[in-house]
């Protein structure tokens, strides 16, 4: 065993160094990063302004060339170097046209392309701003983030321009790219459509490669109960959850409560056979008493409860938290 304290003790000297060799490299990249910000903000002068285009050129021409394979690093570099050097354009008064021409080899860096469609917005030229998004979503469109700004921005374009078809094109792919639903953009995209269109359109929503929460937020804005609680149905076949019966009680309580409140008694019964904290147990008495105010729950939630309290009458915290509701 003594022989291995050597090789113990190398392995933790190697883990220390690595461990400091991280910490050097993490604190000598937050000293650049500083360093550079305090430099490209400070010395406005003319003569440290010409400098800093000299020193930022030469940062840009060490920089890997823009191209498909860009990683994510190199990018965010080449923006940082381009963004300070058009900022310095800008104090020393180039003309618009220089500026122009610099920012044209870095379009494919949504910060540059965002600077540029801001400037062409401001001349009325939206034609090029356009043309600049649409680029900018090709080259960047394993980048969901990229693309959806980007839309958002034609979006103001096709709406300033009164381009109808454009508007509800780009309205639809951001309601349906959103990470959650929106009640906003599903509002503004419905306002383009009269009542028999909406009809049509919201069967093709519907059959769209959609989220099943994204379909219910759908079921619930257009008043499709019946739908619904089919779809809820399904959920529960698969997944009993207890916090999707919750949410959607309030739309569902009046003409499905009979099978809202057995839906509940099965989560909750289920629930219970694995609880083992305080925690836990007061979660499933909250829920019993949910359960209680939907119409025609009351009963089965008292019986519910009668029949914990004796099947598990070794667990006091659970009878604690089952007494301490109201039903």
């Amino acid at each position: 065993m003594f022989n291995l304290f050597p090789q113990i003790k190398s392995g933790l000297l190697l883990r220390f160094c690595n461990q400091s060799f991280y910490s050097w490299v993490i604190l000598k990249l937050t000293i650049q990063t500083e360093l550079f910000h305090v430099y490209t903000e400070l010395f406005t002068d003319k003569e440290s302004l010409e400098a800093k285009i000299k020193y930022l050129d030469s940062l840009l021409n060490e920089s890997c060339a823009i191209s498909d394979e860009l990683s994510f690093s190199d990018s965010f570099h080449l923006e940082r170097y381009a963004m300070a050097r058009i900022h310095c354009m800008e104090e020393l008064n180039y003309s618009e046209n220089e500026i122009f021409s610099f920012m044209e080899k870095y379009l494919t860096l949504d910060k540059i392309c965002y600077l540029a469609v801001e400037k062409y917005i401001a001349k009325k030229n939206y034609e090029a701003a356009e043309k600049l998004l649409l680029n900018l979503i090709e080259a960047n469109k394993g980048l969901l983030g990229i693309v959806h700004r980007s839309k958002e921005k034609l979006l103001v374009i096709y709406k300033t321009t009164k381009d109808e078809q454009k508007t509800k094109d780009t309205l639809r792919w951001l309601f349906l790219n959103e990470r959650i639903f929106s009640q906003n953009l599903y509002k503004e995209y419905k306002t383009h459509f009269s009542e028999k269109e909406w009809q049509i359109e919201l069967e093709k929503l519907l059959a769209e490669n959609i989220s099943v929460f994204f379909k219910n937020e759908l079921f619930v804005e257009e008043k499709m109960f019946q739908q619904l609680f089919e779809s809820i149905k399904e959920q529960h076949q698969k997944w009993k959850s207890f916090s999707t019966l919750e949410e959607y009680a309030k739309y569902l309580k009046k003409d499905f409560s009979v099978e809202l409140v057995q839906m509940m008694r099965e989560c909750l019964e289920e629930s219970i056979k694995n609880a083992s904290s305080r925690g836990v147990y007061n979660e499933i008495a909250n829920r019993l008493s949910f359960m209680a105010k939907i119409p025609g729950g009351k009963d089965t939630a008292v019986s519910m409860r009668e029949n914990w309290l004796v099947a598990y009458k070794n667990k006091p915290a659970l009878k604690d938290e089952l007494n301490r509701v109201k039903l």
